[in-house]
């Protein structure tokens, strides 16, 4: 058996059968199968996430928002304000590599002013595509996620002094 593996390797092609449209249909379907158990084992093991817990991420929030608006607390800024800043976030977090990206989203922080407008804008990201070196990474995450993924430490130490300086209890 281990002679004839010198000629197995020198072949050009494994045929399946005559017709090469059945030897291109079972090559995709192994390429196909390959692919499929590679991603349940990065899943399996953590490096790939599924997107489930979206539903379940923005219910949590919205129920939040009403939790602190039902104590009191109001929003200091209208809607589309939240949805600019997150926008304004996701791009500066999508070059995360360049200091000013950061200094943007760390200046968007601090315009959070309570709880509600930290829910606020947490609500208005939503999840989102990561991206690493231009490659969609793993399911959309969250505001939340994204500070962990692509703001150094220093910059999340920075948000959580001035939100705990306003006493909001979220921290980046």
């Amino acid at each position: 058996m281990i002679a004839n593996l010198p000629s197995a390797i020198n072949s050009k092609v494994i045929k399946v059968s005559n017709n090469p449209w059945v030897d291109i249909a079972v090559k995709l379907g192994v390429i196909a199968g390959v692919g499929y158990a590679t991603y349940l084992l990065l899943r399996s093991i953590g490096l790939v996430k599924d997107n489930r817990g979206a539903k379940e991420d923005s219910k949590a929030v919205q129920e939040a928002i009403n939790k602190e608006k039902a104590k009191g607390v109001i929003q200091s800024w209208p809607d589309h304000q939240f949805y600019q800043w997150a926008d304004q976030a996701y791009q500066a977090m999508r070059n995360s590599n360049i200091a000013e990206s950061e200094d943007t989203v760390v200046d968007i922080a601090k315009n959070m002013e309570n709880d509600v407008d930290v829910l606020k804008w947490a609500e208005a990201y939503g999840t989102r595509q990561h991206y690493f070196f231009g490659l969609p990474d793993g399911a959309p995450i969250t505001l939340f996620e994204a500070f962990g993924v692509d703001l150094a430490s220093s910059r999340r130490s920075e948000i959580n002094r001035n939100w705990s300086n306003k006493s909001i209890k979220f921290r980046a």
